[in-house]
């Protein structure tokens, strides 16, 4: 069963100094440019820009941020935190977001799939798998796979997906 695959977003307000000024508006920012700190520590690099957010990725985490956190030295980006500040805030950041879907995973709520139809709903929690209650059976999925999407929980798997890997194991 694939996973789907969610991206890890935080967004920290951070201005960018060095020796206490501001060093500029926000830069242009392209995919791969170097993204350091105020000292000139690497950070890591910009992975895309969309819109008015630039993701970071920092070889540990994939962290989107506003444009406005980015200014420009002669050397490329630059934000005002470490890559260990970036990573632990990204880090603490993904762990509230695990807890908040975990607590929405309780008996009764529906699960829906990928297209958004209704597979089943949740019937118990077993150690680290939900057992979902549908018409073509009781699934025990692993909670890594749900995911919470714009009507409710879902999993990354279709309606006729999930049918057939139920029916496969009665």
């Amino acid at each position: 069963m694939k996973q789907p695959r969610f991206m890890r977003a935080l967004s920290v307000g951070v201005l960018a100094l060095a020796g206490g000024q501001a060093i500029g508006a926000p830069p242009a920012l392209t995919a791969g440019m170097t993204v350091s700190d105020p000292a000139g520590g690497a950070v890591g690099t910009i992975d895309s820009v969309t819109g008015e957010t630039a993701v970071v990725a920092t070889g540990t985490h994939k962290v989107a941020l506003p444009l406005a956190s980015f200014a420009k030295n002669d050397k490329g980006a630059v934000i005002g935190l470490t890559k260990t500040e970036l990573d632990a805030a990204a880090a603490k950041a993904a762990e509230n977001a695990a807890a908040a879907l975990r607590a929405q995973i309780i008996p009764g709520v529906m699960i829906s799939g990928a297209q958004g139809n209704p597979l089943g709903t949740v019937k118990a929690i077993d150690g680290d798998l939900v057992v979902l209650a549908s018409g073509h059976g009781d699934a025990r999925l692993p909670i890594a796979s749900i995911g919470s999407g714009p009507k409710g929980l879902i999993v990354g798997m279709t309606a006729a997906e999930f049918e057939a890997a139920v029916k496969s194991t009665q």
